[in-house]
């Protein structure tokens, strides 16, 4: 099996469009987040963050969960 070669979280402007890749699946998610599928899976129940089915696939909106995450954060800037 080969191993992925995993990218740093790429920063994203808050003005991105959907041309700019900011919709990603579960995957990209979790791993320009560094959530767990079920925290991902939570704030979307509490529709902190957006997201789009369909079909049987899911697609989260990349920036708002690193907004989510940036409005979390503590301590100096």
């Amino acid at each position: 099996m080969r191993k992925r070669k995993l990218s740093p979280p790429k920063q994203l402007q808050p003005d991105s469009t959907v041309s700019d890749g900011a919709w990603g699946d579960m995957h990209r998610a979790r791993r320009e987040s560094g959530l767990g599928t079920s925290t991902i899976f939570k704030l979307i129940a509490e529709e902190k963050i957006r997201s789009a089915k369909i079909g049987k696939r899911r697609l989260i909106n990349i920036p708002s969960l690193l907004n989510h995450i940036e409005s979390q954060a503590t301590g100096p800037a």
